[in-house]
């Protein structure tokens, strides 16, 4: 697809496919820790990346309920670390 982001079993390789890395389809940044609300992430995940950056996350899946988003978010502002 349009460079899409696959997840897999390693924490440690999701982590350095997420973190402060560009998204090769449109450049913009993952995971810009201390920074949920801009990380692109967090807008794949609440719907808000806009027309031009792909359909919502997890595509073809139900959306994340509010404590798994809200996790992500917490996780995200307390600086993204590695664990």
């Amino acid at each position: 697809g349009d460079g899409e982001l696959t997840l897999t079993a390693s924490a440690s390789t999701n982590y350095g496919n997420l973190v402060a890395v560009q998204s090769p389809s449109s450049g913009v940044v993952r995971v810009i820790p201390y920074d949920a609300a801009n990380s692109y992430l967090v807008k794949k995940l609440e719907n808000r990346q806009g027309s031009d950056n792909g359909s919502r996350m997890p595509v073809g899946g139900s959306a994340l309920d509010n404590v798994d988003l809200t996790n992500i978010k917490n996780w995200i502002n307390a600086g993204a670390q590695n664990n």
